[in-house]
């Protein structure tokens, strides 16, 4: 039996689901088969029409609370599930990730007893696939050194929140997610809690996650949102909105919408995999 019952748990897991029927039960299932067993797990549904509650009430011996009510958007399902949380640390998983292998949670456990009491955040690896139904691999996020990510963080999250590690007095401290943004809100959240102290994050050197390519903040359509958030973030949070960086990637999302409402999908995935080729990464076989 997994100890999720104790209010001393260590790892607070928290997924948001919507109709998330066809993958949520991949995602529980990584969890319950973890050799670690001092977590629980919390499901903020969004009102699903399908059978996502009764996945959810399937694994009773992991998920310490389940509940359904409409929401708006992935943000504010989180808040609603923070309050419950009885973990040290939270972990955001999206209902179609999974956890990389059966160990991932111990090896957490052992960097989180390692690290500094001053680290708000560790970030993980992340396995990117095409989809969780098919586990083909595509990249993997997060690979470059902690002092790369610690650099380059004020300008843009380069690492992926899925698989991140947060101390759960973070939330009593620096509040809860704003509601107001769709796909910034956590970048928002880490440049709010870490005060422009890039030493509060951390980095776990090894795979934890895996996801599916279809992430919120993963599709040409969403991207141009993606870094215009990003953008009003930095303003919200006192740094200058004025990021090279940053207008950049908006103007590079421009143009990848722009290809493919002009020239259709199949030329955007045949440009698109001439430079990932000329960067030395995998091409893709879908670009939405």
């Amino acid at each position: 039996m997994k100890s999720t019952s104790s209010n001393h748990c260590l790892f607070s897991v928290v997924i948001a689901t919507y109709n998330s029927a066809a993958t949520l039960d991949g995602c529980l299932k990584s969890l319950l088969e973890q050799s670690f067993d001092s977590f629980e797990v919390l499901i903020s549904d969004g009102g699903s029409t399908d059978n996502t509650m009764e996945i959810a009430a399937e694994y009773r011996e992991i998920v310490s609370y389940a509940q359904s009510a409409p929401d708006k958007g992935i943000y504010d399902a989180w808040n609603k599930a923070l309050p419950n949380v009885k973990g040290k640390w939270v972990l955001f998983l999206g209902s179609d990730d999974c956890l990389a292998d059966n160990n991932v949670l111990q090896a957490l456990s052992e960097k989180a007893a390692l690290t500094s009491s001053e680290t708000l955040f560790i970030f993980s690896e992340v396995q990117m696939v095409e989809s969780i139904n098919s586990m083909r691999k595509t990249e993997i996020i997060g690979q470059e050194s902690l002092n790369f990510y610690r650099t380059r963080f004020l300008d843009e999250m380069l690492f992926s929140h899925t698989g991140c590690l947060h101390r759960s007095d973070t939330f009593n401290t620096f509040g809860l997610f704003d509601i107001g943004f769709r796909i910034g809100g956590d970048y928002d959240f880490l440049l709010r809690s870490i005060e422009k102290d890039v030493m509060k994050i951390d980095k776990h050197e090894r795979v934890a996650i895996v996801m599916g390519q279809g992430g919120s903040s993963s599709s040409y359509k969403t991207r141009v949102l993606t870094y215009q958030e990003a953008i009003k973030a930095r303003k919200k949070n006192g740094i200058s909105h004025l990021s090279k960086i940053l207008h950049y990637r908006l103007f590079v999302s421009y143009v990848v919408y722009f290809i493919n409402k002009l020239f259709g999908n199949k030329m955007l995935i045949t440009l698109s995999n001439i430079y990932r080729v000329m960067l030395g990464k995998p091409k893709r076989n879908s670009y939405d």
